[in-house]
């Protein structure tokens, strides 16, 4: 028995599987994918993360309130100590001053100032930590002498201006209209009873 060769097998392969495609019949076409319409979608078969997209662009966030809250206005209130030209002008205006120094056997210290107030008024001031010897019956005077020590000393131009309230501590007299304080130049603390003067102080024009 001789061998087959090997176109024989070829073609005895090619005339079998011809055979079998004819008992099997044609191939079925691939199942077509049914496609359903977009508006055919419902939420009940939408998952849950799209489900909650779709609601948060449907109804979007309040605006926050600090949005729509009116804003303050700042509004800034002037300084009721800042000086003004107002201010300025009813500022006391100093004319004369000078320091107290004792007299003889007694003591005195502080200022003696004469000022012109913002009514045009001229008033004495003690200040600057006044303090004179104690004694009875001390008065205020203008004088004009060079070294006033008793009432001999002081002249006709004289003027005794009141009573020495204390004998330390600030305070302030008013001098009476039409005297003419440049014209003296001294103030004196004068003791009436002992004819002495306690306090003098030296006043010269600013």
């Amino acid at each position: 028995m001789s061998r087959p060769t090997t176109s024989g097998l070829v073609a005895a392969m090619a005339a079998g599987l011809v055979l079998l495609m004819t008992a099997c019949g044609p191939a079925a076409p691939p199942p077509t994918p049914t496609v359903i319409p977009g508006d055919a979608i419902s939420l009940e078969t939408t998952p849950p993360s799209m489900t909650a997209q779709v609601e948060a662009q449907a109804d979007p966030a309040p605006p926050s309130p600090q949005s729509s809250a009116p804003t303050a206005e700042l509004q800034i209130e002037p300084d009721p100590e800042a000086p003004t030209a107002d201010s300025a002008a009813m500022e006391p205006r100093l004319l004369s001053s000078g320091s107290f120094a004792g007299v003889g056997d007694y003591d005195g210290s502080g200022t003696a100032a004469f000022f012109q107030e913002a009514d045009g008024a001229i008033t004495l001031r003690l200040m600057d930590g006044f303090s004179v010897s104690q004694g009875p019956e001390l008065f205020v005077y203008l004088v004009d002498t060079d070294t006033p020590a008793d009432a001999a000393s002081f002249g006709d131009s004289a003027v005794e201006l009141a009573p020495l309230r204390t004998p330390s501590g600030d305070q302030r007299y008013v001098v009476p209209a039409g005297i003419d304080v440049s014209q003296f130049s001294h103030v004196v603390i004068f003791c009436k009873p002992f004819d002495v003067v306690f306090s003098a102080a030296p006043v010269a024009g600013s």
